[in-house]
């Protein structure tokens, strides 16, 4: 009986502990430990921290390498959270504000890919298909020789 209350309690401390670091990196003013982490989170898969710390860092880089990878890293934590339609914005954004970056040709592929991802079944109304088609051949005209 007390292991089970030992163990309700170690596990209620891990949890309120790994909590307090994120939201101490939520407060700070240090947007180069926010993007750290925000690389970290993502790494293991933690999207919605990544995202929540990616946004907070991608307006103080903006123009720099750094803003060029937060933001791209925020595109595809959402996309790989299943967001479409806001990873689809931030792709599109990447490629608005960064049109020769190193991501350019990956987020515009993206772009696509989130209106096929985000369509309906083909019974309902099919202009994300029709806007993902339209994406697709945008980007097979830009990069033809993609892979």
């Amino acid at each position: 009986m007390k292991a089970k209350y030992l163990l309700i309690l170690l596990c209620s401390l891990f949890l309120f502990t790994s909590c307090g670091e994120y939201q101490r990196l939520m407060k700070s003013t240090d947007n180069e430990l926010k993007f750290t982490k925000a690389k970290e989170y993502y790494e293991k898969g933690k999207y919605l921290e990544a995202c929540t710390l990616l946004e907070a860092v991608v307006v103080p880089f903006r123009g720099t390498q750094k803003g060029e990878e937060a933001l791209y890293l925020l595109a595809s934590a959402h996309y790989k959270n299943k967001d479409y339609i806001t990873a689809r914005s931030y792709f599109s954004g990447y490629g608005r504000s960064y049109p020769r970056g190193v991501y350019a040709e990956e987020c515009a592929f993206h772009v696509g890919l989130c209106y096929y991802n985000d369509s309906p079944e083909a019974k309902l109304d099919q202009v994300g298909t029709v806007k993902a088609v339209d994406e697709f051949t945008t980007f097979m005209q830009t990069y033809p020789n993609s892979v």
